[in-house]
C-alpha cells in the first residue's frame, strides 16, 4: 500500500474512532514516504492523542521542519511539548502558530492553557473575543481570576455557565469570598445535582455555616472528603455559632497551616483565652505576613488581653479598618478630634449616594444589627423596642445574626417584619432594604463585629441614623443622625447630626430574675465587671492608687478573659504591690450575685462601662466614674447624671479616690440606690422610642 492509500484509509479509521488502526496506517505512510509532511503530522498527532508524547515528538518536529508555515503542525507540536512538561517550549511554539493563524480559536485556547496569572486571563479574554460562547475559555478565565483573588470578576464568569457543574462549584467559592452565602448555598446545591463532589460539599458546608445552619454545615463537611481545609472550615462554622469547645475538638489532629491557626485563634478568643488566641493569630500572621485579617485578629486578641497599647501599635501599621477604629476607643491618649479624623478617613472609600425618595403613610423604621441575640445591646433593646407605636409605625429588623438564640426569639416579637441578611452582600442587603421601602434605617453596631456599614454607605433609606452599639461616630456622611445626650456629648465630634435624647440616650430593662440587692460578705470591696480590654494602663494605675489609699480594701474583677491563667498572671503583675488584694473571676452565669459582694463599682477609663454600670445600680451598688473628652469616656457620667447620682462623678483622679473611699466607708442604702435608679428616665425606653419615631420626618 502506497503512502496516499495509507493516509486515506488511516483518516477513515480515525473518523470511525479506530485510533489504533489509524495510527498503524499513518506510521506506514510516514515510513513509506519520509518527506510527506501530512504523514509525519498525522502519525505524531495520533501518538500525542494517545498520550505517547515521547514518541510523537520526532514525527511532529519532522512535519514542522518540512512545512514551517503550517499552523496546524506547529499547534500539534506545541501540544506535544506541553504533554512532555516543556511548557516554555510549548508556549513559544503556540506563539509561532498563532502568528500564522491569529484567529484560530483552538490554537488561542490551547496557548492560553499554557499560561497563568494575568497572562492567562488576557489570553482567555482574546479567545472569548473570537468566540463569546467558548465555555472552556470562560471557565478557565474564571479559575485564573479566582487564583488571583479577583473574586467579583470570577463570579461574573462562573455565573455565565449555569449548566456546568465545575462552574457552579467555582461560583459557590467566589460567592463565599464575596460574603454572598445564600448564592453560594444555591450554587453548591445545583452542582450536587450533577453528582456528589467533595468540593461542592465543602462549599455548601461553608455557606450553611455562614447562614447559621451549623448542624447542616457539619453534615455537609462530613461528605467533603479528607482535604486538610475541611477541619478548619468545620471549626469556623462552629465558632460562628459560639460552639467554641466543639470547634477546638474539630481541630484535633488538623495539620498546621494558616486556616487552622485562624480557626484556633477564634475558638480560643471565643472562650476568653486571649493569650492562647494571641499566639494562634501571631502564627497565622507569620504564615501570611500580608494578610490583614490575621494581623487584625492578632491585634484584637492583644486588646482583649489588656494590651491596648500593643494592639494599637500593630493596627497602626495596617490599612484603616473598623478594627483599627474600634481599638482607638480604648487608647488612653486619644482625643475626640483624632478619633473623628480617623473615622472620616475610613469613610472616604465610599462614594456619595443619592437617597431614595420615600414617604410611607405609616412610616417604616428598620433596625440593622448583628446583635439581636445574647449580647449587651439586647438589654437596651428590651427597654426600647416594646414602646414603638406599632399602630403608627411599621418596625423592621434586618438581622445579621449568624446564630440565633433565645434572646433572638424574644426580640422578634417586637418587629412587624424580620429580614435575615447574614447571607447577603452589602449591595444585596441594600436592595432588600430599598424594596422594603424603609423611611428610617438605624445602625446598632457602628464599627463593632458583624456591622453592615457598607449597607448604610449605599444609602438604601432616605434617613439613616446610628445608635447604641458603638461609642463613636461612624464617619459616614450617608448616616444623617446619631442619638446621644448632652452629657455624653457636650461638644459633639461626629459626622452625623447629633440628636440629643432627653433623659439620656440609653435605657435599661432590668432582668426579672435579678437577685435582691442586699450585701453578702464583708467590706470594703471595690469591683468592676467590664471586659479586660477596658483595663487600660491609666485605669490600673488609678485603681492601684485607690487600693494604696485604703489598705484594708480589696478589688474584685470579673471578665471572661480571666478563665486563662496566663492572662490572670499578666494582669495581676500590672497591679504590682497591691496585686495580693485583687481577686479575679472568670465567666459566671449568674454574675449579678457577685455584685452583692462589692460595696463600690469602679468605672474604667477612657472606655466606660455601660451595661455593667446599669447592672451595678440595679444591684444597689454605687458607681464612681471619671469622665474624659470622648463619648466612650463619658457614658458613665451620662448614666449617673440621668439617674440622679451626679455626686459620684469625679472631676479628677484625687476626687475619684476620695468619692470611692467615702462610699466604701459609708455605703448608701442598696435598696435606695435600686429604687432611685428604677424611678429614673433610664428605665423608660419610651423616651427613646419616641425620639426615634420623630426622625422618620427628619429634625
Amino acid at each position: 500500500m502506497n503512502a496516499a492509500d495509507a493516509l486515506r484509509d488511516g483518516l477513515a479509521a480515525y473518523q470511525r474512532g479506530a485510533k489504533a488502526a489509524a495510527l498503524a496506517l499513518f506510521a506506514q505512510a510516514a515510513g513509506a514516504e519520509p518527506g510527506n509532511a501530512d504523514a509525519a503530522y498525522l502519525h505524531g498527532f495520533v501518538l500525542s492523542e494517545l498520550g505517547r508524547d515521547g514518541e510523537a515528538l520526532v514525527p511532529l518536529e519532522r512535519a514542522v521542519a518540512l512545512v514551517p508555515g503550517n499552523a496546524a503542525y506547529r499547534g500539534a507540536l506545541a501540544l506535544c511539548l506541553k504533554g512532555l512538561g516543556r511548557i516554555a517550549a510549548a508556549r513559544a511554539e503556540f506563539e509561532r502558530a498563532l502568528a500564522l493563524a491569529p484567529n484560530d480559536i483552538g490554537l488561542a485556547f490551547n496557548y492560553a492553557n499554557t499560561l497563568d496569572g494575568d497572562a492567562a486571563i488576557a489570553a482567555y479574554t482574546r479567545v472569548l473575543a473570537l468566540d463569546p460562547a467558548h465555555g472552556g475559555a470562560r471557565l478557565n478565565r474564571a479559575n485564573a481570576l479566582a487564583a488571583l483573588g479577583r473574586w467579583r470578576e470570577a463570579f461574573d464568569d462562573y455565573a455565565r455557565l449555569p449548566g456546568d457543574p465545575r462552574a457552579l462549584i467555582g461560583l459557590a467559592g467566589a460567592a463565599l469570598h464575596l460574603d454572598r452565602a445564600q448564592v453560594a448555598h444555591d450554587a453548591a446545591q445545583s452542582a450536587l445535582g450533577f453528582g456528589s463532589d467533595p468540593s461542592a460539599w465543602f462549599n455548601l458546608g461553608v455557606a450553611l455555616g455562614m447562614l447559621g445552619l451549623t448542624d447542616d454545615a457539619i453534615a455537609a463537611f462530613g461528605k467533603a472528603g479528607d482535604d486538610p481545609k475541611v477541619a478548619p472550615a468545620k471549626a469556623t462554622a462552629l465558632n460562628r455559632a459560639h460552639r467554641y469547645d466543639a470547634a477546638l475538638k474539630a481541630l484535633d489532629g488538623a495539620g498546621p497551616g494558616f486556616d487552622t491557626s485562624m480557626a484556633l485563634g477564634n475558638a480560643q478568643a471565643g472562650r476568653g483565652f486571649y493569650t492562647a488566641a494571641t499566639d494562634a493569630f501571631a502564627q497565622a500572621a507569620a504564615l501570611r505576613p500580608d494578610d490583614t485579617d490575621a494581623a487584625m485578629n492578632h491585634a484584637n486578641a492583644l486588646l482583649y488581653r489588656g494590651e491596648a497599647d500593643q494592639a494599637n501599635a500593630l493596627l497602626a501599621r495596617l490599612p484603616v479598618s473598623s478594627s483599627t477604629l474600634y481599638a482607638l476607643s480604648y487608647a488612653d491618649a486619644i482625643t475626640a478630634e483624632a478619633l473623628l479624623e480617623a473615622h472620616r478617613d475610613w469613610a472616604k472609600r465610599f462614594a456619595p449616594v443619592v437617597a431614595p425618595a420615600i414617604r410611607n403613610t405609616r412610616p417604616r423604621i428598620g433596625y440593622v444589627s448583628a446583635d439581636f441575640c445574647a449580647h449587651s445591646c439586647a438589654h437596651v433593646l428590651r427597654a426600647t423596642l416594646p414602646h414603638h407605636d406599632r399602630a403608627k409605625f411599621e418596625i423592621h429588623a434586618f438581622s445579621n445574626v449568624a446564630a440565633e438564640d433565645a434572646v433572638t426569639a424574644e426580640l422578634k416579637a417586637h418587629f412587624d417584619h424580620w429580614h435575615a441578611i447574614a447571607g447577603l452582600d452589602d449591595e444585596a442587603a441594600a436592595d432588600l432594604i430599598r424594596r422594603a421601602r424603609i423611611d428610617l434605617l438605624i445602625d446598632l453596631s457602628g464599627h463593632t463585629g458583624g456591622h453592615r456599614l457598607g449597607v448604610f454607605a449605599r444609602k438604601p433609606a432616605p434617613r439613616q441614623a446610628t445608635w447604641l452599639g458603638y461609642p463613636a461616630t461612624t464617619g459616614l456622611s450617608q448616616i444623617d443622625f446619631r442619638l446621644v445626650d448632652r452629657v455624653s456629648d457636650p461638644a459633639p465630634s461626629m459626622t452625623e447630626t447629633p440628636v440629643f435624647v432627653d433623659g439620656g440616650f440609653l435605657a435599661y430593662a432590668p432582668p426579672a430574675d435579678a437577685p435582691d440587692p442586699s450585701r453578702n460578705g464583708a467590706g470594703p470591696v471595690f469591683g468592676s465587671f467590664n471586659n479586660l480590654a477596658k483595663l487600660s494602663p491609666a485605669t490600673i494605675a488609678l485603681w492601684s492608687k485607690l487600693l494604696r489609699a485604703m489598705p484594708d480594701a480589696k478589688l474584685i474583677l470579673k471578665a471572661r478573659s480571666f478563665e486563662e491563667s496566663a492572662t490572670r498572671d499578666a494582669i495581676l503583675a500590672k497591679f504590682g504591690d497591691v496585686a495580693s488584694r485583687v481577686e479575679l473571676h472568670g465567666w459566671l452565669g449568674a454574675h449579678l450575685d457577685l455584685y452583692r459582694k462589692i460595696d463600690v463599682a469602679l468605672d474604667p477609663l477612657p472606655y466606660n462601662g455601660t451595661i455593667t454600670t446599669f447592672e451595678a445600680l440595679w444591684m444597689g451598688v454605687p458607681v464612681v466614674t471619671l469622665p474624659g473628652r470622648t463619648h466612650a469616656a463619658r457614658v458613665g457620667a451620662s448614666i449617673l447624671s440621668h439617674a440622679d447620682f451626679g455626686g459620684w462623678i469625679a472631676k479628677d483622679e484625687a476626687a475619684f479616690v476620695d468619692i470611692a473611699m467615702r462610699l466604701a466607708k459609708t455605703p448608701p442604702s442598696r435598696e435606695d440606690v435600686r429604687a432611685r435608679f428604677a424611678a429614673s428616665p433610664l428605665t423608660d425606653g419610651k423616651r427613646i422610642a419616641r425620639a426615634i419615631e420623630k426622625l422618620t420626618a427628619g429634625l
